[in-house]
């Protein structure tokens, strides 16, 4: 029960990203076989569904805009002020971090590296989640032309790429 109780914000953290994204695939496969029996079409497995530009596009759009909230979040409250506010710094408090450089038992090897490698640690969960934000973006785009260009095919359209519009 150590377990539990040592990692309990973990567990259940996972238990609701599980349970969220389970919701999703099994919500967005519904809509997708009504809509495949719509069109006359043939049923996409739920494995096919799994990996395929709907289910891709659909997950990274949500991604894309946490991640979007979350490195914003992130790098206002470290560069701005609230006064009062537990999240921001205190305007009127002695700069933090200004011990960063020495090196106390027990710190990151990096914090001993130089001037720059500390610099991208103090910046690091801005980066990361900056970081994820975009390769959320890209895959949301590419799966989403994806699935435009499946649409226009099965309209007898003009189909897409990434990039736009291509003649037939």
């Amino acid at each position: 029960m150590r377990i539990l109780r040592d990692n309990g914000l973990t567990i259940v953290l996972l238990g609701l990203f599980a349970g969220s994204i389970i919701g999703q695939w099994i919500a967005g496969w519904n809509v997708e076989m009504e809509e495949a029996h719509r069109h006359g079409q043939a049923v996409l497995s739920l494995g096919a569904y799994t990996v395929s530009p709907e289910f891709l596009s659909s997950v990274f759009e949500n991604w894309e805009s946490e991640f979007l909230q979350m490195a914003a979040y992130v790098v206002l409250t470290a560069v701005l002020v609230q006064r009062g506010s537990a999240e921001s710094k205190d305007p009127d408090a002695p700069p933090r971090d200004t011990d960063i450089q020495e090196s106390k038992p027990g710190a990151p090897a990096i914090l001993n590296w130089g001037s720059f490698w500390r610099a991208l640690y103090a910046r690091s969960l801005g980066l990361v989640l900056g970081l994820l934000f975009f390769l959320s973006f890209i895959i949301h785009w590419t799966q989403s032309a994806r699935v435009a260009a499946q649409e226009a095919i099965a309209h007898c359209e003009a189909t897409f790429t990434e990039a736009g519009a291509l003649p037939q």
